[in-house]
């Protein structure tokens, strides 16, 4: 989460935090603090997640920890870049493809799992 997303989503309480974070590119970004128990709606399930807010310049996809990943009982199957929450719908498969392209609020639910079936129909609509 950036910055900017506390305030975006009304969220006051950021706590300070001794963790870091060291990202693919073996950077890493200063971390603001820690945002607790934040729901996450994904289908009719809301997950309680943890986020560690960051400092940084560009609108960064929101990466899924593993307390996340283990929680929702996640299930990857890279060649088809999709995963599937075993917790939470078993047969519901997510696709990276929509959070790559997820531009940001309040265009986006980005807090809000999505098919890629349901994101083709939104992207079609919005063309339009």
């Amino acid at each position: 989460m950036t910055r900017a997303d506390p305030d975006t989503l009304c969220i006051s309480e950021i706590y300070p935090t001794t963790l870091s974070v060291k990202m693919t590119d073996s950077s890493s970004p200063k971390i603001i603090g820690i945002v607790y128990n934040l729901n996450i709606q994904i289908g009719n399930t809301f997950i309680p997640t943890d986020f560690l807010v960051m400092e940084s310049t560009s609108r960064d996809s929101t990466l899924l920890g593993r307390p996340f990943l283990v929680t929702t009982g996640a299930v990857f199957d890279m060649p088809k870049k999709r995963m599937v929450l075993t917790n939470v719908n078993k047969k519901k498969p997510y696709y990276a493809e929509w959070s790559l392209k997820c531009k940001g609020y309040p265009k986006c639910d980005c807090l809000n799992a999505t098919t890629l079936s349901e994101a083709r129909k939104k992207r079609k609509r919005e063309e339009k």
